[in-house]
């Protein structure tokens, strides 16, 4: 995972079932240690490769090649979510109230509450994402 590989890649090349993997991790705090830091490793890696996509020229093949840059970033918000996740900050911020009809009010708390379903929709949905993927 040093050189930017995936923990499924880990699993491939070991030879070992992810569930595996995921039991030990359970089973062993030192495998749970040593992959917290393989995941800090492979960070690392990324964020070498950014920093040096960077400052490379347009040559196109071997070291000068050109970083893709949507490329990375997708990659970095996929792989590292708890550092390069976008925040997005919402805020009410109502006009006058008493200056607003009963019915301008009431379009205005049905658009706050269909926000907010949303809103839960998509943190059960990151939920879901975070659990282990099922055994077959």
């Amino acid at each position: 995972m040093a050189q930017g590989y995936s923990y499924t890649t880990f699993a491939a090349k070991t030879g070992t079932h992810l569930d595996t993997l995921y039991d030990w991790e359970k089973l062993y705090p030192e495998f749970l240690e040593a992959k917290k830091t393989a995941f800090h490793q492979c960070q690392l890696w990324w964020e070498k490769q950014g920093i040096a996509g960077l400052w490379q020229d347009s040559g196109g093949e071997g070291p000068n090649r050109n970083l893709n840059p949507s490329l990375w970033i997708f990659n970095m918000k996929c792989r590292f979510p708890k550092d390069y996740r976008d925040v997005v900050r919402h805020e009410f911020v109502p006009g006058n109230l008493d200056a607003m009809t009963k019915k301008e009010l009431i379009e205005e708390t049905k658009r706050t509450i269909e926000f907010l379903e949303a809103e839960i929709v998509e943190e059960s949905k990151d939920a879901q994402k975070a659990l282990p993927p099922a055994k077959k």
